[in-house]
């Protein structure tokens, strides 16, 4: 069985007023694990123009999970090296959420958690000697290069859920881990005391598809309704879809305007809210066929989306401030392959931006 990784280029066609759909390059690479979970990782400040990246890449289905570093040539113009595996952490169950988070004194921590319940914060030594050997720590030859090494610095196995974690997101500012199962519940936990701070039981009594951070006292959750949690007056504003068939299966919280958020649903649409006025979205569109597994922002120019789906991936331009989106769901619909990636061979689980 063949896996891969993809690395998408995109060409951004900016448009007053306007949401575009992005033209989509790609390279594949095929790896040996079955990737459920990737995530770029942040090259360190003095690298910043590093030509060579680090993704983190979670797998599952195997007899032995585990969660990966690699590493890979980012010049677009001439990839000399195929991706590298650096280092490996062994995980116990498939892994279900994956994220990077960048500590106050510098150091890069993955936390993932997995279906057998299990979180995991996983501390990355040596990432700086990597960065600094360019592409030629690619190279298998090489023998005079520091490879990064994964350090277990906290784990938390079944204790936080009842079954499997479904989703996680970090508070960096509070070094805390978010975290939603098939339980029900929304769990907080400090990364540096690994004390559960806070439970919240979702108020449908249902499992949670996706927890998102919105501020220091808002979170999202995700299931047949899209919940508001208030943390500190302990309140929910629910938005519900229209169609009872229809529930959400991600959320993306705008960077930088925290109020937009996007969800994706079960039916493939793409949907913007604004929370100072939810009666309705103030987009939806149907972008996929099937489920949107996720919706991420880039994290240095968050004008730019990127969702996936089993059958495709697409890129957007997207400014909430614009009043004007065009409809260009009927373009996708016509089978046409501008802005998106169709994958008739593999199916996409995770994308990053």
């Amino acid at each position: 069985q063949i896996h891969s990784i993809y690395r998408f280029i995109t060409n951004y066609h900016h448009h007053k007023d306007r949401m575009e759909i992005l033209k989509i390059s790609s390279k594949v690479w095929f790896v040996p694990p079955k990737v459920s979970k990737v995530r770029w990782l942040p090259p360190p400040n003095s690298s910043s123009n590093s030509s060579v990246g680090v993704v983190a890449v979670g797998s599952c289905d195997q007899s032995v999970n585990r969660v990966y570093l690699y590493g890979m040539d980012c010049n677009e113009q001439n990839t000399t090296y195929d991706p590298r595996q650096l280092c490996n952490a062994t995980v116990h169950g498939c892994v279900s959420a994956l994220q990077v988070t960048k500590g106050q004194q510098g150091g890069v921590t993955i936390v993932s958690a997995t279906t057998h319940g299990n979180l995991y914060a996983h501390l990355i030594r040596n990432i700086d000697a990597f960065y600094a050997g360019g592409p030629q720590a690619l190279d298998p030859e090489s023998i005079d290069i520091e490879y990064p090494v994964l350090e277990e610095a906290n784990s938390w196995k079944k204790s936080l859920h009842k079954g499997p974690i479904t989703s996680l997101d970090i508070r960096s500012a509070e070094n805390q881990v978010i975290t939603a199962g098939e339980d029900g519940v929304v769990s907080l936990v400090d990364l540096n005391s690994g004390s559960k701070l806070l439970d919240i039981l979702n108020p449908e009594g249902l499992a949670i598809n996706c927890v998102k951070s919105i501020s220091e006292k808002r979170i999202a959750i995700a299931s047949n309704v899209l919940s508001i949690c208030d943390t500190t007056a302990g309140t929910h504003t629910k938005i519900r879809p229209e169609n009872k068939k229809t529930y959400f299966q991600t959320v993306a919280v705008h960077p930088l305007q925290r109020d937009f958020i996007l969800t994706g649903t079960n039916e493939g649409n793409i949907n913007i809210w604004d929370l100072r006025n939810n009666a309705y979205p103030v987009y939806s569109r149907p972008v996929h066929q099937d489920h949107v597994w996720e919706i991420q922002f880039n994290t240095t120019d968050p004008d730019k989306v990127v969702t996936c789906a089993s059958e495709s991936l697409c890129a957007l331009d997207f400014n909430p401030m614009r009043t004007t989106i065009p409809d260009f769901g009927s373009k996708i619909k016509k089978g046409e392959k501008y802005g998106i990636l169709h994958t008739e061979l593999y199916g996409i689980n995770s994308c990053d931006a």
